[in-house]
């Protein structure tokens, strides 16, 4: 059975939850939503993790660890806005 939501740093994640990606450089901000989640196994380079599986606006895919999601307004250690947030 498929979790219904995951929670990591503060954050609770679920399906059908809108997400925001800012890509930097001369890349529009996009909007996308968590379809589904997927297990990693542990391997010699990555522990085992959750992946969440966004569908963007374009209509593509893509898998990110959980961990890479932050909050609106969170800045890396060198200030970048650049990253996938929740919305």
């Amino acid at each position: 059975m498929e979790n219904l939501f995951y929670m990591i740093n503060g954050l609770t994640f679920r399906k059908g939850q809108k997400l925001t990606a800012n890509w930097g450089a001369c890349y529009p901000v996009a909007e996308g939503k968590i379809v589904g989640f997927e297990h990693r196994p542990a391997n010699m380079f990555h522990p085992a993790d959750v992946l969440e599986v966004i569908e963007w606006e374009d209509g593509k895919q893509s898998k990110e660890e959980l961990n890479r999601i932050h909050e609106p307004g969170w800045r890396s250690a060198n200030g970048s806005p650049i990253g996938i947030f929740t919305a």
